[in-house]
């Protein structure tokens, strides 16, 4: 494959080490547009759902990301899921919020009932609710 057969690629490199002159980088270029991903400040759920409001699903990843190396377990953070979604109501068609709450309700009960792994399910959760928001 060239770098005519494909649209557009966007990789996220998450290291704290990378830099443009790395020749795995340099190689990289002319095929994908690389989005260096710094660590900073720790992420919250709300840094999280505001990366889903604004449809940006390589950020949303890696602030969950961070929210599961920081310890947090995904029923913690299916509230401030939860509360974003209610709170986003209003702006939305009526099918497209049912559709939300009933994916959170899938995701809760994937997680209490331990049909797959609890990262797992948030994971899927937000990218779909990212995706009905976008």
């Amino acid at each position: 494959m060239c770098s005519s057969d494909l649209d557009h690629v966007l990789l996220v490199i998450e290291s704290g080490t990378w830099t443009a002159a790395d020749s795995f980088v340099k190689k990289l270029r002319p095929y994908a547009e690389l989005v260096d991903a710094p660590r900073g400040k720790k992420a919250t759920v709300f840094d999280m759902t505001r990366e889903m409001e604004r449809s940006r699903p390589e950020a949303v990843l890696r602030s969950l990301a961070d929210l599961f190396a920081d310890g947090q377990h995904p029923l913690q953070l299916m509230g401030g899921i939860l509360w974003f979604w209610q709170k986003n109501g209003p702006r939305l068609p009526g099918a497209q919020y049912q559709e939300g709450l009933r994916l959170l309700q899938e995701a809760d009960l994937n997680i209490k009932r331990s049909r797959i792994n609890p990262e797992y399910a948030v994971e899927i959760l937000v990218m779909r609710l990212t995706g009905l928001l976008g």
